[in-house]
């Protein structure tokens, strides 16, 4: 999903009156996001490695 949001930014950046402003704020918002999704899964699988807790992020707390 992160690289779909990425290809879209990139396309609306190459091709600026192609795409109207409001679906690059919606692009980057969703982008950003994701990232924000992809970085506490990072964390807490690093956090899960140390202290041996295998439950993974989907949404809803344990």
């Amino acid at each position: 999903m992160l690289n779909i949001m990425g290809i879209l930014f990139g396309f609306s950046m190459l091709l600026p009156g192609l795409v109207p402003g409001m679906a690059v704020a919606v692009i980057l918002f969703a982008n950003g996001i994701l990232l924000f999704m992809l970085a506490y899964n990072l964390n807490y699988s690093q956090f899960s490695a140390r202290t041996g807790v295998s439950a993974f992020f989907t949404g809803f707390p344990q």
